[in-house]
């Protein structure tokens, strides 16, 4: 094999495989979008469950008690866009959020039986901001229009209210049957008459129009002069409507069973008839005459077809008898005109072109086929279609209906049998009332025509499943919601997962059909925690939501490589000995990797699928300017980056899968050619999972790269940009940017700006560069960024008169040339020491020499070279020459800084700003030479000061006299005294470091703040405690220190505590500030002065705590007001959402003061909280209390002794049965827990026996008496 390719080639292998899996994405979905007309209309399957039972809600018993009141009406239906079902029963309407389950909504205000109810978006401008919703309430008399807000805006799952708009209008004695809205707020209906109704309204009423008018759409402007009443029957009635809102189609059918298409324009404000479709029974006959009876052909409902879902057909149409007829707008030349152009243009026909017949439900073949034997005899009497998914009701008996649930059959493209459908039957108890399908981001997807790529992909359930979640649908019955879900492939392997152990052939079998590939992907989205692997998609409502499963997500692990094949080569394998024809070369065979590296391109294909071909950057007109700005959202980018992590992670932790070979691999010492064959296989898709995993990783950078410049005003930036940079960028696509040189070229100019930015706001660039260097340090190499920034500004510098501004400038310069001087070689550093003596920057050169003097030798040989006097030829000697150049700038530096101050002086420019520079330099210069670490530089200026004759000079580097000169001081100076404890510190003198600390903490001579109190206080610690000669002195004095820095640390979180009080008390805040951030206090003023008046009960606990008091009463006081306000905080509050709170703030502090007996007084809390639970026992899941203590730390045996405590001292509310039965249940919970995750050894057994014992005579709870005597037939059989 040839050696290893470099970085770049590796990626470029990289995206090859990325394309490739992109295409066959594409290959795979062409054959589901339109190959339902070209394959027989009864191809079904039944192998497994598409649609299954997920969940069941029944009505809640106030609801049936309020239906035995009924005196004429009641209607139901189901509002999926709020969460709701509504129910209507006579003038009552009912909003039940079926999520909670018990919860819904009354709205009185009419006395008129409510015959319909429609939900509607509201015209802009009309209704206040709140108002997200329109409810629609029709009567014979007039239809009501009701607002609808949410307690949380935009969250339908929250509160809901409804208020009264005053606006109505009379229905003249027309009841309406069918309320439907358009996302622009148009209001059809169909009326009980027959006829098609537009409901139009304004915020006022106008000089020609009302507030409120009713529009026939079914009469002419003459007839809608006629009362009502005059009109004659119709034999022809509008039964129901539907509405494309991507297409701009309004659909109506009658009783006839006749179908009309109404084009509401390209603005969605026209009405338009188009096409009436006439004589359907007819034309089915000719299309599938077996199944069709004329005497009993009935459209019961039309569904729209989106465009996503085909570019051919728009609407399905579905019978009495299960028949699905399909219509088209489309002639086949329009099937090919690109997308965006067609799709809001009105249609030129509109036809029947594909009849689709129903299963028989109750016969399969051997080969999971449904076989039609009779003419289909079904019911149907109500059906939805929504997404590919079909489902219908089907009337079995009075009290009875068989769901019927169908989806396209979506198997790998070597499995390719045409188009078909997975059938599955779910018996629904009562009479069905409506079916829809739950919101999520894949009708929402349907919704938006924006991006034609998904046309074919959107559909196809192998490769959706990594885009979108599970779909749920609800089916409303008289007695309550059915939940069903979509079993995709990727959730029916999950099921086939769970029972691994028991049936692998199921999993050979799955991985077989869907091929290793398309299996091993599955299997990666599931080990990885692909939140659409699972039922545990965050944002779903909680009655849809399932957590993962750890044995499943091992199963999976383990599964793709147990199944995932191996390498190998295509072709006829060919022996070294075979000599070729003259002339003809042999064919070398081609790797074919295995499933596990094909499912592992295919599944990061899928997580890079929406940005990896697209342009990183769209044009966007801003003012009278076009700038570029990022086309993904963050929140875009951070969900995909959050996969490609966890893929990533799924690397870390299997290292063998993706690391290069070894020479000393087994594998690799082949000796027949078959296994060098092998070998090299092995070895080609190692390195081709090498290259994955860094293409990976520099995708994930990619992504933090991008991320970050939403932060820093990106649009802005690239307008500094060369104009052929901002060109070039707007093209650059994420795959580009990730694996061309181009595209990280392009990236570390915007680096290089960003930085340039930066630094021309004076804005330090530390805290940028970590950012880029820790999160995408592929696109920056801040070294060099650094280092030219540094020299631009020795420039400005040299260019600047003002000597403040210049001294700035060079201060700059300085601190970029630090950060790159292990990169700074001896001619650059030249060139920078005369630059800075041009401008009189003397110690800055002493400064950059020494830190290049420490850069270059990090390990410090030039010591040890020095020390051994080692000869010329030494290896080390170099290191010891670059060392004695820096150390030669550095006194060249302070030569010449003495020179020009004698040349001041002489010149006697006493005062002015240049000479006055000079000296402060030459002081600085001084200093920074005598505060140098670096003891073979401290040689070197002895020997340089004696060589030079400086005797008088290096007696005034002489420190001794520098402790008497801080610390004799006429008048107080906060800075000399910060120079006090330096220097005692580097000087090895800590105890006197700390107590100069310790007295800095509590003066009262400067102005210092409590957060720089708190900073004196802990380094005074750190100092004693470093201190060496640790006697009892120095340990009683640590022990001071320590107990005042506990008390400062309360001061502390008092102070923040009160900052966060309500502004309505802000000038007593601001008086409590002062005072305590203006000196230090004792435990008794912080608890007497500020914790207890001002109700601060967790920093009272804390007080307790620091100071080791102890009163029992006054701390249970504590907890029980802690722990009451915030269960009392918010009446209106969830209980789970209260808990939720309670149980944070006790974990939080328990953590801080288990097992402190005294602050945390294990009985009393766990007595305390049972009672909470005890009291919200409806809601709240047995166990609350145990898992709170449980993740504090507290020990199984700790909570057994407590919990029998409770239960011996019968304290209320234990002493009722109710009571002591909830206590017991909850302690068989601890009990079984206890017996799960401990070894047996340290389980008292027999103490544990005893206990079960009573506990087994005093519960009179069947089900846990049940419970306690299983538990302790446990323990007597295997303890």
């Amino acid at each position: 094999m040839n050696s290893i390719p470099t970085s770049l080639e590796l990626l470029k292998n990289s995206c090859t495989h990325i394309d490739n899996a992109l295409i066959k994405d594409l290959k795979l979905a062409h054959k589901s979008s339109e190959s339902i007309l070209t394959n027989p209309p009864d191809s079904y399957f039944g192998d497994r469950q598409i649609i299954y039972k997920k969940r069941t809600i029944t009505l809640p018993d106030a609801l049936f008690e309020q239906y035995d009141s009924l005196q004429c009406k009641c209607f139901m239906g189901l509002f999926p866009e709020i969460n709701r079902a509504w129910i209507t029963i006579d003038h009552r309407l009912f909003l039940w959020n079926f999520e909670d389950g018990s919860d819904f909504y009354v709205f009185e205000g009419q006395e008129q039986v409510i015959v319909s109810v429609g939900l509607v978006k509201p015209i802009p401008g009309v209704f206040v901001d709140g108002i997200e919703y329109i409810i629609l309430l029709a009567t014979p008399i007039e239809i009501i229009f009701l607002g609808v807000a949410f307690e949380e805006p935009h969250n339908p799952r929250s509160e809901l209210t409804l208020y009264l708009t005053h606006m109505s209008i009379p229905s003249d004695n027309v009841s309406m049957t069918t309320i439907l809205g358009t996302s622009n707020g148009r209001i059809f209906m169909c009326g009980n008459n027959g006829d098609l109704y537009e409901l139009q309204y304004q915020a006022a009423d106008g000089w020609f129009t009302r507030k409120c008018r009713k529009i026939n759409r079914s009469s002419n402007a003459y007839t809608n002069l006629i009362p009502t009443f005059l009109k004659l029957n119709q034999d022809e009635r509008v039964i129901s409507i539907t509405v494309d809102e991507i297409r701009h189609l309004l659909y109506t059918l009658t009783n006839k069973s006749n179908i009309e298409v109404i084009y509401l324009g390209e603005n969605m404000n026209d009405f338009q008839r188009l096409f009436k479709l006439t004589d359907l029974c007819r034309q089915t006959s000719d299309i599938s005459s077996e199944f069709v009876d004329p005497k009993n052909f009935q459209i019961i409902s039309i569904h729209t077809i989106l465009p996503l879902e085909s570019k051919i057909l728009n609407l399905v149409a579905v019978t009495s008898t299960g028949l699905r007829l399909y219509f088209s707008g489309s002639s086949p030349v329009q099937s090919y005109m690109p997308f965006r152009n067609r799709v809001n243009a009105p249609p030129d026909n509109f036809r029947l072109i594909h009849v689709r017949t129903p299963p028989i439900i109750n016969q399969e073949t051997n080969n999971g086929y449904y076989q039609r034997i009779t003419n289909p005899q079904m019911s149907i009497h109500i059906a939805d279609y929504s997404g590919g998914v079909f489902l219908a009701s089907n009337a079995v008996s009075e009290e009875m209906d068989v769901l019927i649930g169908m989806a396209p059959y979506m198997p790998s493209v070597i499995h390719d049998q045409g188009f078909s459908e997975l059938v599955s039957t779910i018996p629904i108890e009562g009479k069905t009332w409506a079916i829809a399908e739950v919101p999520n981001t894949f009708t929402a997807k349907l919704l938006d025509n924006k991006n034609s790529d998904d046309v074919d992909l959107i559909c196809n359930e192998l490769v959706s499943q990594h885009f979108f979640p599970v779909r749920h649908f609800l089916v409303l019955t008289n007695s309550g919601v059915t939940v069903l879900a979509q079993q995709r492939p990727i959730d029916y392997l999950n099921s086939l997962l769970e029972n691994y152990n028991e049936d692998p052939n199921s999993i050979r079998s799955f991985f077989d059909f869907y091929t290793p590939e398309q299996a091993c992907a599955m299997c990666l989205a599931i080990t990885c925690g692909h939140p659409y692997a699972t039922n545990s998609t965050p944002g779903l409502p909680s009655y849809l939501s399932i957590p993962p499963s750890m044995p499943v997500i091992d199963a999976a692990k383990r599964c793709f490589f147990e199944f995932g094949g191996y390498p190998a080569f295509t072709g006829r394998p060919f022996r070294n000995d075979v000599v070729s024809d003259v002339g003809r070369p042999l064919t070398i065979p081609e790797p074919v990797f295995s499933g596990k590296h094909n499912g592992l391109v295919l599944y990061l294909t899928r997580l890079l699928r929406s940005i990896w071909k697209h342009n990183i950057t769209k044009k966007v007109n801003k003012g009278n300017n076009k700038k570029q700005e990022i086309s993904f959202t963050d929140q875009v980018l951070l969900s995909i980056q959050k996969n490609l992590s966890s893929l990533n992670q799924f690397f870390v932790e299997n290292p063998q899968f993706s690391s290069l070979p070894h020479p000393t691999d087994e594998i690799l010492r082949a000796a027949s050619y078959q296994e060098k064959l092998e070998a090299d296989a092995f070895q080609a898709e190692k390195q081709s999972l090498y290259a994955l995993h860094q293409l990976l990783e520099n995708c994930i950078q990619a992504i933090s790269f991008l991320l970050l410049l939403f932060d820093y005003d990106f649009s802005n930036i690239i307008q500094n940009l060369p104009e052929q940079t901002q060109n070039e960028l707007s093209e650059l696509t994420f795959e580009s940017l990730v694996c061309t040189p181009k595209g990280r070229a392009i990236a570390r100019n915007i680096v290089a700006e960003l930085i340039n930015k930066q630094i021309d706001e004076h804005i330090g660039i530390d805290v940028l560069s970590d950012l880029l260097q820790q999160n995408c340090p592929l696109f920056c190499t801040a070294d060099d960024v650094i280092f030219y920034r540094a020299v631009e500004y020795l420039q400005k510098a040299k260019n600047t008169q003002n000597q403040i501004e210049r001294e700035k400038l060079l201060n700059e310069s300085l601190k970029f040339f630090i950060k790159v001087a292990a990169q700074i070689d001896q001619d650059k550093l030249t060139s920078i020491v005369e630059s800075f003596k041009s401008v009189n920057y003397y110690h800055g050169i002493v400064d950059l020499a020494l830190t290049c003097a420490r850069e270059w030798d990090p390990s410090d040989l030039a010591k040890s070279c020095y020390d051994e006097n080692v000869p010329e030829n030494d290896s080390r000697i170099d290191i010891l020459k670059k060392r004695k150049y820096c150390y030669a700038l550095a006194f060249n530096g302070l030569e010449a800084a003495n020179i020009a101050a004698a040349n001041a002086s002489i010149n006697k420019q006493p005062g002015s700003a240049v000479t006055e520079a000079i000296l402060l330099s030459q002081s600085k210069a001084k200093e920074k030479i005598l505060n140098s670490q670096d003891v073979l530089f401290h040689y070197h200026i002895y020997q340089w000061l004696i060589e030079q004759g400086s005797i008088d000079q290096l007696l005034e580097f002489n420190t001794p006299f520098l402790e008497d000169f801080l610390v004799n001081n006429p008048t107080p100076n906060l800075e000399k005294a910060n120079l006090l404890w330096r220097y005692y510190v580097r000087n090895k003198q800590l105890i006197k470091a700390a107590k100069i600390l310790e007295q800095l903490a509590e003066t009262d001579q400067f102005d210092i703040d409590l957060q720089q109190r708190l900073e004196y206080l802990s380094l005074a610690v750190t100092h004693a405690k470093g201190y060496a000669n640790n006697n009892k002195d120095t340990s009683i004095y640590l022990l001071d220190l320590e107990e005042k820095l506990e008390v400062a640390q309360v001061q502390s979180v008092i102070f923040r505590k009160i900052q966060s009080i309500p502004e309505e008390n802000k000038e007593l805040v601001e008086h409590w500030l002062k005072e305590l951030n203006s000196k230090l206090m004792d435990i008794s003023q912080l608890y007497n002065q500020y914790a207890h008046p001002l109700g601060l009960h967790e920093e009272e606990l804390l007080i307790f705590y620091t100071s080791g008091y102890k009163d029992p009463q006054l701390i249970e006081s504590t907890w029980n007001a802690i722990i009451n306000n915030t269960y009392k905080a918010d009446i209106e509050a969830d209980v789970h959402q209260k808990f939720d709170i309670i149980s944070n703030i006790i974990i939080r502090l328990g953590k801080k003061f288990y097992p402190n007996e005294d602050v945390f007084p294990l009985y009393v809390l766990c007595h305390m909280l049972e009672n909470l639970e005890y009291q919200e026992m409806k809601v709240i899941e047995r166990g609350w209390v145990i898992n709170i203590m449980r993740e504090i730390g507290v020990s199984f045996l700790a909570l057994f002794e407590v919990y029998n405590e409770i239960y011996e001292k019968r304290n209320s509310p234990w002493h009722s049965e109710v009571g002591i039965n909830y206590l017991i249940e909850n302690i068989c919970i601890l009990i079984k827990e206890w017996l799960k995750n401990e070894n047996r050894n340290d389980i008292p057994i027999k103490l544990v026996d005893e206990a079960l014992s009573k506990y087994i005579m005093q519960c009179s709870n069947t089900n846990v008496n049940e419970e306690l005597k299983n538990i302790q037939k446990y323990i007597r059989d295997f303890y």
